[in-house]
């Protein structure tokens, strides 16, 4: 693929980083600048040791932008953080949401149906907290924090059951091909066999353990987004309302999007960005967590505020977001 860029009409950049960690936008009000949007991603592959204002020159100067546009006090990626309209002179922001009691009922009612056959005690603890609390009751609030310490506590060490129908299904597979050594069952060639002669099984099989790693996964930053409600990340709205003033200040309307970040999304998982978005002419592919009504209430908040101009397209993208990703990240498109 790099050597297919050497060609004549392509430039390569020195640089090396992720594609969703910059981004390019020409200034309203003088669409000859061009504006420079980064995060700190980029930063560890090849300049960690430079200053936040070295870095931003850098980037600047390779790739011949006029103004920068700073986000790394804010989060990893740039794309987690802000998407641009450009026909409309639009910038959205992702918005930290926080002291929302639906958020963290719909965080802990998909935690609880995380667990194919019944969730134990501790986590249907954490949803019947999760209902009692207002958003503003104190006391409910310090139960709905205990609740999901109980339940990290039960969270390790925990694995979902097998389904014993594909259990015995894959018992009586070895018995037949691979009595003495179950494992070459499961090796390349193995795989290939049960390919043949059980495309079903192997089908089942997968998903069952592609499930379990999700829910190993889910459950952890689920009690993360629910916690996240009741004492939300600190410092980082004023930050934010900086970048406002400068974005404004540059000719951009901004509309502010929701972002479910946990205390630490700076240094672990960044959280579930609707900013994150994938822009295609007027049309808008916006990531989901699964969250059902919640992230339904905020789509359309979205296309009210964008006046009905864009097509919004709801995308299932849970495995993504929960590998620090959203719709942004898994694409490249140049137009």
């Amino acid at each position: 693929m790099l050597q297919r860029l050497e060609e004549p009409h392509v430039v390569r950049s020195k640089l090396s980083w992720e594609g969703g960690d910059l981004q390019f936008v020409a200034n309203p009000q003088d669409p000859s600048r061009i504006i420079l949007a980064h995060g700190t991603t980029a930063r560890a592959y090849w300049g960690p040791e430079l200053t936040a204002k070295e870095y931003s020159y850098i980037l600047r100067v390779e790739f011949g932008a006029d103004d920068v546009l700073d986000l790394s006090q804010l989060g990893p990626h740039a794309d987690y953080l802000v998407a641009f309209l450009p026909a409309d002179r639009t910038a959205l922001v992702s918005q930290l949401v926080s002291g929302n009691p639906d958020v963290a009922r719909a965080a802990a009612f998909e935690l609880v149906g995380s667990f194919p056959a019944g969730a134990p005690l501790e986590f249907r603890a954490v949803a019947t907290a999760a209902a009692a609390w207002d958003g503003s009751d104190k006391k409910a609030g310090r139960a709905l924090v205990d609740s999901i310490s109980a339940a990290r506590q039960k969270l390790e060490g925990l694995a979902d059951a097998n389904d014993p129908q594909i259990t015995h299904r894959l018992n009586e597979y070895i018995t037949k091909y691979c009595p003495k050594n179950p494992e070459i069952c499961f090796n390349a060639v193995g795989t290939v066999q049960m390919l043949d002669q059980d495309r079903e099984l192997l089908r089942a099989s997968i998903s069952q353990e592609v499930a379990a790693a999700l829910h190993q996964l889910l459950r952890p930053l689920l009690l993360d987004l629910v916690e996240a409600q009741v004492s939300p990340p600190q410092g980082r709205e004023s930050r934010l309302d900086d970048v406002v003033t400068k974005l404004e200040d540059w000719g951009f309307r901004v509309v502010r999007t929701p972002h479910l970040a946990t205390k630490t999304f700076h240094t672990l998982w960044p959280g579930a960005s609707y900013a994150n978005m994938l822009v295609f002419d007027r049309h808008l592919f916006v990531p989901t967590l699964g969250l059902g009504q919640v992230e339904e209430n905020f789509i359309a908040k979205l296309r009210d505020d964008l006046h009905g101009a864009y097509d919004i397209v709801p995308v299932d993208a849970r495995t993504s977001l929960i590998n620090n990703g959203g719709v942004h990240c898994v694409f490249g498109i140049i137009r």
